[in-house]
């Protein structure tokens, strides 16, 4: 079981983080800002750090990597362990951006994911492997896989449900076509 730290501003957004990690059997603490951040690492030690890149709104996309470079040039300073980190965001990141930000943190940077279009069972092997571990090491990685399993299930669950929706409104457009056209 691991200590993850969880940055971010978005409720939502840690809510569903909050229910799919504690379900893999890790320890959460979530909070909002990047002072807070500060504070709980000042104070305690975390196995992984998951980080929103743009915590605020008025935040600029110039430089998409602020609180990242803040963050570790931070614990560094006072000769804090950087844990390995997960970034996340809601918008688009150039390429250049991203090939910088890896080239720069390649040690501690496990990997980025768009809130939007992730993949939460792939989301969950990032951590195991920023955690070390992988799929023959023991209790938490079994528990891992458990839980990536129920994910991938309830995904193509999801995706039957789409299909039935799609399928439901194909069928009454056409209806309504009829109806209006006078058949």
């Amino acid at each position: 079981m691991a200590k993850l730290l969880i940055v971010d501003d978005d409720n939502i957004w840690l809510q569903v983080l909050n229910e799919i990690l504690e379900t893999a059997g890790h320890t959460l603490t979530l909070v909002g800002s990047f002072e807070s951040a500060i504070v709980k690492l000042r104070n305690d030690s975390y196995d992984v750090i998951i980080l929103d890149l743009f915590l605020s709104a008025t935040q600029s996309s110039d430089d998409p990597f602020i609180w990242l470079n803040a963050l570790v040039s931070g614990l560094k300073s006072r000769q804090i362990s950087v844990p390995p980190i997960i970034v996340v965001t809601g918008y688009p990141i150039q390429q250049s951006k991203l090939l910088e930000a890896f080239s720069n943190y390649r040690k501690i940077l496990f990997g980025l994911y768009e809130k939007h279009n992730i993949d939460y069972s792939g989301f969950i092997k990032t951590i195991d492997q920023a955690l070390g571990f992988n799929e023959t090491n023991g209790t938490r990685s079994a528990q891992s896989q458990a839980t990536i399993q129920r994910i991938s299930e309830l995904e193509q669950e999801l995706n039957k449900i789409k299909l039935q929706i799609n399928t439901i409104t194909l069928k009454e457009t056409k209806r309504l076509v009829w109806l209006y056209a006078g058949f």
